[in-house]
């Protein structure tokens, strides 16, 4: 089915005020507390609506997950990697991916962290779409010519000194370039 791009809009505008209505609503609630109902009619969108965007209220704080897939793909097709030395690549890589977290602001990306902190099901979560991220990674390296095993250890790596930095980043400030290039110099031997 071809959209329009009044269309396309539209749908993309709808998205976006769930999203964000479900944020205000978290700013003052807890999420157990919060409802599908209560989201949508801060939305101003039927159920039917929601559930067109989203699967569950769960997948509302992974709203963005697809498209940060999308942008790693790129990322790891876009970068030259040297088998016998993959670690620039992927310092590359992460660079790549503090554009893409960075302009939600350590205030908003700590905030989602405490939903997430606070809740089991939505941690787990959090863990399978990071360990998504870490496949692709994974693939990228292999089909690069990286050892399998040495590819794993290293994309795992890689990923956990992101994420280690974006909590430092998040706790005690900081210019979150500068924190994933000094955790993956403390990886590569570098720091």
């Amino acid at each position: 089915m071809v959209v329009s791009g009044r269309t396309r809009r539209r749908i993309e505008d709808t998205r976006a005020r769930i999203v964000e209505r479900t944020w205000h609503l978290l700013a003052t609630r807890p999420w157990a507390e919060v409802t599908v109902a209560d989201i949508c009619e801060a939305a101003d969108v039927a159920p039917r609506t929601f559930h067109r965007y989203f699967a569950d209220k769960a997948e509302l704080l992974f709203s963005e997950s697809e498209r940060h897939e999308d942008a790693l793909r790129a990322s790891l097709a876009a970068h030259r990697l040297v088998p016998e030395d993959p670690t620039p690549y992927l310092s590359a890589v992460l660079e790549d991916m503090v554009d893409q977290v960075a302009p939600y602001g350590a205030a908003g990306i700590a905030f989602r962290q405490q939903q997430l902190l606070a809740n089991p099901d939505l941690r787990s979560r959090d863990l399978l779409k990071r360990e998504r991220l870490a496949d692709l990674a994974v693939d990228a390296l292999r089909r690069g010519g990286v050892d399998p095993l040495r590819a794993r250890v290293l994309a795992g790596a890689a990923l956990q000194a992101f994420f280690g930095a974006l909590a430092a980043w998040t706790e005690d400030g900081g210019e979150l370039r500068a924190l994933v290039a000094d955790a993956t110099g403390l990886l590569w031997g570098r720091a």
